[in-house]
C-alpha cells in the first residue's frame, strides 16, 4: 500500500509508523507519568502511515481513495484521520480570508499609488524654478524627470521594506504557530503563506519590486501631468 500511496500525484512523503513506534510517540507526548500510560496493559496502537500532500486542498481526494464505493474501509485500513469534521469549514474560511485579504491589497496599491503621485507633484512644484532653470539651460526631458522617478521608486521601496517587516511579524507570532497546530491536526505539509523560507524570499522580493514599480508609475503619472514632458 505504501507504493500505491507514493505513486498518488498529490502526496509530498508518506512515513510508515509501526505501532511500536505509535506507542512511543503517545508516551512522548503525555508523559510516562500519565494515568493513562500507566493504565495500558498492551500496546492499543495499529501501524500507520503519515500521509503530507502538496496541496492541502486535495485531503479529501486522497481521503477517500482509502473508501469503498460503499463508504466503508477499504481492504487493510482500519481507520482514517483528517479532520473531516472541520476541514471543509477550515478551507471556506480559508478561501474567505484570501479574497477579502485580496481586496485589501488592491486598496492598499491604489492608496500607496495616490500617495507617491501626491508625493511627486508637491516635490515637482517646491522645485518648480528649478525646473523652470534646467529647461531654459536646454536639459532634455529625461535628465528633468529621472531624479522625481527615481525619488518615488525610492519611496516604494520603503514602503515595502515596512510592509516586509509586517509580513514577517505577523507570521512569526501568528501564521506559524497557528500552522503548527492545523498541520498537526490534518496531517498536511503547510497551511501559512510565508511559511517556509523559500516562499519568504519569493514573497519578499516580490513586495519589494511591487513597491518599487508603485513608486516609479506614481512619479511617471505625476510628472507627466504637471510637467507636461
Amino acid at each position: 500500500m505504501e507504493e500505491e500511496i507514493r505513486s498518488w500525484e498529490e502526496v509530498r512523503s508518506v512515513k510508515y509508523i509501526p505501532k511500536e513506534q505509535a506507542l512511543e510517540i503517545f508516551i512522548d507526548r503525555v508523559g510516562e507519568d500519565s494515568d493513562i500510560v500507566k493504565g495500558l496493559s498492551g500496546n492499543p496502537f495499529h501501524a500507520s502511515f503519515e500521509i503530507s500532500l502538496k496541496d492541502p486542498k486535495t485531503v479529501e481526494t486522497v481521503a477517500n481513495r482509502f473508501l469503498q464505493e460503499n463508504g466503508d474501509h477499504r481492504e487493510g485500513v482500519d481507520d482514517l484521520v483528517y479532520g473531516q469534521e472541520y476541514v471543509r469549514k477550515l478551507f471556506s474560511i480559508t478561501t474567505g480570508l484570501g479574497i477579502i485579504i485580496g481586496l485589501v491589497i488592491l486598496l492598499l496599491f491604489f492608496s500607496a499609488l495616490i500617495l507617491i503621485y501626491n508625493t511627486i507633484r508637491l516635490a515637482i512644484y517646491a522645485r518648480r524654478k528649478e525646473v523652470e532653470v534646467m529647461r531654459l539651460v536646454g536639459a532634455s526631458n529625461w535628465f528633468i524627470t529621472w531624479p522625481f522617478i527615481l525619488e518615488g521608486i525610492i519611496e516604494g521601496v520603503a514602503g515595502g521594506a515596512i510592509a516586509i517587516l509586517l509580513v514577517w511579524m505577523t507570521n512569526s507570532f501568528l501564521l506559524i504557530p497557528v500552522e503548527k497546530a492545523i498541520v498537526s491536526a490534518l496531517h498536511i505539509w503547510t497551511l501559512a503563506l510565508t511559511g517556509r523560507e523559500p516562499i519568504q524570499l519569493q514573497v519578499f522580493t516580490m513586495i519589494l519590486v511591487v513597491g518599487a514599480s508603485i513608486g516609479a508609475v506614481g512619479s511617471g503619472v505625476a510628472l507627466r501631468r504637471f510637467l507636461r514632458v
